[in-house]
């Protein structure tokens, strides 16, 4: 059999391929043949454990290796502990298994192999473990890093954090004829007790010769981008920066939507309708390789946002902050407290009594039963995209627990409301989620993401249309909303008081979740009708945390956790006066603007709207102006796409004259009301004749309000 087969029997059978997949992008190895290959079934297959064996570390003692038999994505696995064995501060720990193999021809090499890298409860978040792998002492990684996966601590308590089993293939270049030594392993830079521990599991590890690799094309992903203008048309940003080649240089980049071209560039901007774009960004290489990666941008319209918003109660959100706190603490230590039990089940009740269906993750916490309870808005045009508004449920310190979390309970419950009526519609899917065992460490986000993250986007039953856990564009968590008094603590709300949105700096999602409290800040602008916000760099504590290095996660507060919170900004926190009668009405009007905030940005993110309700001509017409956009592609061969728009209905002529001012085709003659259109042109006169390349103008007549004449080009 031959190593192509062997990769794909072993590896199609675990749902890879020898294409290789990068978010939705594509690139091809071309497998020459094997150099080495081990799967660790029947033992460690020549590789030996090293201590010490990355980054000049020098802790032996904190590092260790061995082989299980049945620990392995299949089978057996290697394994390298780091920490752990006392309560020492310890800096800088390593360990690889290491194997030497045979180039016999200088030619392009990739390694291929599976990890899990485990990192346990109690690291901090300046303290990183991570998988590495080095060729004769180089590192090679993902990208442009010098590793290959990494988890940063999230503050004591919780669970485990994990990679789950995931593929790596990296690419070294040419490798010279001789002996090479190949190191796969793990670092943690700092462990500070016993209980924190690192480990990585590694199996089937290929290395195989390849020819030229292809570059990697990324769009970015998805994007919702609200029409500012509310004329119906907004200009995105395409960007392609994402993209690189490994093993030479990209060298042109193409943006095209549904076949048709639209922009050249690394970063390109084009205009696009309000709407469902997906676009494909081709990237070419000094080889003339080729990578495609497809992303998908809406385009949403304001007016549904701003309607939610505007139903938005302020006298309902504190009934709700007042009941919940009402239930007690909602304590969840231990055996937990009937008044948590309480509060889930009246939640429940409230959110199935406007239509919604409740779905529970269980867990256990300490041996005793738990669970999360979450409520769905699936999206009409991209129910496998899903954005989460979250609060925790659970409190603590024998009061009310009003403010903790209360507030961000109540945010959540008025969010979920404001969404559900059937008339309410939204692009994406949004999750609402109150979460269990917050206090007792992130337990249930944590059991959430372990349980969820590998099944994201994947539709079941297949051809169904539903995705039970859709792929995660963002977590908008809230925590703690109502008290920002200053430090030390007035009695009275401060006048400066805002919303803080924080987010991780050092999380492996940072760009995307700076992005996000970027949106929110601007939805701030928008929709909170009292109080800014501002943006924080240090997330923690919150059940933000273990989604960080998996999508874009945000923590709205009242203050910044570490900074203000863990300093005494709220002598409420975790007291016996964390109760509705100690906050006042400017307290609860920041939560409220909060509310504003979080509902009027996610609005906007998924699309929502309101099918039912008949938009006035007013209405219509504010949201277009006349306009005719060039057409694209230009210069085309053989068709081409002309878009225009009208501010308000007229009788719509668009016709195709040659250079002697010939007309050739009338292409529109209709009565068309305010809106935007296109038209295709197909190079085709009135007789059905095809024309001849050259330049050719198409004209728009709209009533007496509009006319305009644009050029194109036609090739043969």
């Amino acid at each position: 059999m031959t190593i192509a087969k062997k990769i794909f029997c072993r590896y199609f059978g675990k749902t890879f391929l020898l294409i290789i997949l990068h978010f939705i992008s594509t690139t091809t190895y071309a497998f020459q043949g094997n150099i080495l290959e081990a799967h660790f079934d029947t033992g460690t297959d020549g590789f030996t454990y090293v201590d010490d064996a990355f980054r000049a570390t020098n802790q032996p003692v904190y590092a260790s290796g061995i082989y299980i038999n049945n620990a392995g994505f299949s089978g057996g696995a290697l394994q390298i502990d780091l920490g752990g064995i006392n309560g020492n501060d310890i800096l800088n720990m390593s360990g690889g298994w290491r194997r030497s193999f045979v180039v016999n021809s200088q030619n392009n090499v990739v390694v291929i192999f599976r990890y899990n890298l485990i990192q346990s409860p109690d690291y901090e978040s300046d303290e990183v473990s991570q998988v590495l792998l080095s060729i004769n002492g180089t590192f090679y990684g993902t990208a442009s890093n010098d590793y290959v996966d990494t988890i940063v601590g999230d503050g004591n308590g919780g669970g485990s954090e994990t990679t789950g089993w995931k593929q790596a293939f990296i690419y070294l270049g040419s490798l010279t004829t001789g002996t090479h030594t190949l190191t796969i392993g793990g670092f943690n830079n700092k462990k500070t007790t016993a209980s924190e521990t690192t480990q990585i599991l590694i199996d089937d590890v290929v290395v195989v010769h390849s020819a030229n690799v292809g570059p990697i094309a990324d769009t970015g992903g998805h994007q919702s981008i609200p029409d500012k203008g509310d004329d119906g048309i907004e200009t995105v940003t395409l960007d392609g920066s994402g993209s690189y080649d490994p093993d030479g240089s990209i060298v042109s980049y193409e943006w095209s939507e549904n076949g048709n071209p639209t922009a050249l560039g690394e970063i390109a901007t084009v205009d696009l309708a309000i709407g469902l774009h997906k676009i494909m960004l081709k990237v070419t290489d000094d080889s003339s390789s080729t990578g495609t990666d497809e992303g998908t941008v809406i385009v949403t319209s304001r007016i549904g946002a701003k309607a939610l918003v505007n139903s938005l109660d302020l006298e309902r959100f504190k009934l709700d902050i007042k009941t919940l706190s009402d239930f007690g603490d909602r304590s969840l230590f231990g055996a937990g407290s009937p008044s948590f039990t309480n509060a889930q089940n009246w939640v429940q009740e409230q959110l199935e009594a406007v239509g919604y269906t409740a779905q529970r993750l269980p867990f256990t916490f300490q041996g005793f039963p738990r669970d999360n309870i979450y409520f769905t808005k699936v999206g009409s045009l991209l129910p496998d995209l899903m954005y989460i508004i979250s609060a925790h449920l659970d409190g603590r310190g024998g009061g009310g627990a009003a403010d903790d979390n209360g507030s961000g309970s109540a945010l959540v419950l008025n969010a979920a409301r404001a969404f559900a009526p059937q008339n309410i519609e939204t692009d994406i899917s949004v999750r609402f989620i109150f979460w269990s065992n917050e206090e007792t460490g992130l337990n249930g986000s944590n059991a959430y993401v372990n349980e969820r993250a590998a099944l994201q986007g994947l539709e079941d039953p297949a051809g169904s249309q539903i995705y039970p856990e859709p792929t995660w564009l963002g977590i908008i968590q809230h925590d703690m909303i109502l008290f920002d008094h200053g430090i030390p603590p007035q009695a009275e709300q401060i006048a400066m008081a805002d919303i803080d949105i924080e987010y991780l700096i050092s999380s492996s999602q940072a760009d995307r979740s700076l992005q996000l409290a970027n949106t929110l800040i601007a939805g701030n602008q928008s929709y909170s009708t009292d109080y800014p916000a501002e943006i924080g760099t240090d997330m923690c504590c919150t059940d933000s945390m273990p989604f960080r290095d998996f999508t874009a996660s945000v923590s709205i507060r009242e203050n910044r956790r570490r900074a203000e919170i863990g300093n005494g900004s709220n002598p409420q926190y975790h007291q016996p006066t964390d109760l509705y009668q100690t906050y006042s009405e400017a307290d609860f009007r920041l939560g409220f603007n909060a509310l504003q905030m979080t509902v009027g940005t996610v609005a906007e993110l998924v699309g929502a709207k309101d099918i039912s309700t008949a938009v006035s001509p007013e209405i219509v017409s504010s949201l277009y102006s006349f306009k005719l956009e060039q057409n694209y592609p230009n210069p085309f061969n053989p068709q081409t796409i002309i878009k225009y728009s009208l501010k308000e209905p007229a009788t719509v002529q668009l016709t195709i004259y040659n250079t002697l001012g010939q007309e050739l085709v009338m292409l529109v003659n209709a009565e068309k009301p305010a809106g935007i259109f296109e038209v295709k042109w197909d190079g085709m006169d009135d007789f059905g004749n095809f024309v001849s390349a050259g330049i050719y103008f198409y004209k728009i007549i709209a009533g007496k309000k509009f006319s305009k004449m644009n050029k194109m080009l036609l090739l043969k």
